[in-house]
């Protein structure tokens, strides 16, 4: 059996759903840059508004392990969703301005903080068996699945209707997401990762986590700029986003059917080594072919790349602590994969504006290269995995 019970069963595919949905609209921030561009924004104040949020995302994800422990999972993603959903529609106030904008950016990372490690957390405890990564990787899927609705459909309305009430429109599927997670209920196992506390200077001392942790900052790194800079960069060659997005999306869904469960026993070093590969062969590839095809293929490879890494460093960390210790180690992993996604835009747009765009992309296919040959030297040189 893959689930605690039938009802952690149903929980666990409606609070599926109910991420898949929320996160259709926190998709839709992709196209912010495009946005912040019809305003007038540079490319270098665009990358300050996108990484605004990244100290306090950070502060909060590691408040809300101790947080997690004492009020549950389930309680504090219901928080961090309704956050998230007011602090996307007050951009409808606050587009206007630079400073507002930084503002909601802000208060939305918060939410986001909030939801996220509490989602893994109580997903996570929905699970059990041998088959437990291939159906952790799925929910964890729903966080970018809607890459394949979320950007084409704003840039549909981009295109047809401009800025105007853009986000009280593409905020729908957030008050429907907000709502299903109020319908899912806790369970046993959820509750337990209230009892035990990790100090985080303890495990950033642990040498088996090093890896994982390294891994999921780069892997961020890779992810940031897809949700940051990719719909400018496709906008600028004239590539409709869904040709990167939707293709994206679907390979990452489809790989998480018909491959995870295929390659799970294979060493974590050799899974996490060639899903960088492919996140950096996808960068290399827009780097070197502007055209509308190269973004089709981007979007292959990304999909392949992120649908093996993330899952595989998740479980690479969890496995190392029994159940009711999980809180604190998962939440750091996921403060770090953040801290990765809000620092890229920072310098990215930095380099955007003074060497631009390709140059930017080919620096993310080395970062690839470089990640892949520190992982194997810290091998050769005795580093532990577990």
């Amino acid at each position: 059996m893959n689930f605690t019970n039938p009802r952690a069963q149903f929980d666990f595919w409606l609070f599926a759903l109910a991420t898949f949905v929320l996160f259709t609209t926190n998709s839709m921030l992709a196209l912010l840059s495009v946005v912040l561009k019809k305003q007038g924004l540079s490319a270098d104040l665009i990358g300050i508004v996108l990484a605004a949020p990244a100290p306090a995302i950070l502060v909060t994800m590691l408040l809300a392990g101790p947080i997690i422990t004492r009020f549950g999972a389930l309680q504090i993603a219901r928080t961090g969703a309704l956050i998230m959903l007011m602090s996307y529609l007050s951009f409808e106030l606050t587009i206007d301005s630079f400073s507002g904008a930084i503002a909601s950016r802000i208060f939305h990372g918060v939410g986001y903080a909030l939801f996220m490690p509490a989602a893994m957390i109580y997903a996570d405890g929905k699970l059990r068996g041998p088959h437990k990564l291939y159906y952790f990787g799925i929910y964890a899927s729903m966080f970018p699945l809607p890459n394949v609705l979320g950007p084409p459909l704003a840039d549909i309305y981009l295109r047809d209707f401009g800025i105007a009430r853009f986000f009280l429109f593409t905020a729908l599927p957030a008050l429907l997401g907000a709502t299903l997670v109020f319908t899912v209920t806790a369970t046993h196992k959820a509750a337990v990762a209230r009892a035990a506390l990790i100090d985080y200077v303890h495990l950033l001392q642990r040498r088996s986590l090093w890896m994982p942790y390294g891994g999921i900052f780069v892997v961020g790194m890779f992810y940031g700029f897809v949700v940051s800079f990719m719909a400018l960069l496709l906008e600028s060659r004239h590539i409709p986003v869904s040709y990167f997005f939707v293709t994206f999306t679907a390979c990452l869904f489809g790989s998480r059917f018909l491959l995870v469960r295929y390659i799970q026993q294979l060493p974590r070093t050799v899974i996490f080594s060639a899903g960088l590969g492919l996140l950096s062969c996808a960068y290399l590839v827009l780097a070197l072919d502007p055209a509308p095809a190269a973004a089709i293929l981007a979007g292959l490879l990304f999909g392949l790349g992120y649908s093996v890494a993330y899952p595989t460093l998740s479980i690479w960390v969890t496995q190392q602590f029994s159940p009711d210790q999980q809180g604190m180690p998962l939440t750091l992993y996921n403060a770090i994969f953040t801290l990765g996604i809000f620092l890229l835009p920072l310098f990215g747009g930095y380099v955007i504006a003074w060497l631009g765009a390709p140059t930017m992309v080919l620096g993310m296919a080395l970062l690839g290269a470089v990640a892949i040959a520190l992982t194997w030297f810290a091998l050769r040189v005795g580093a532990p995995t577990h």
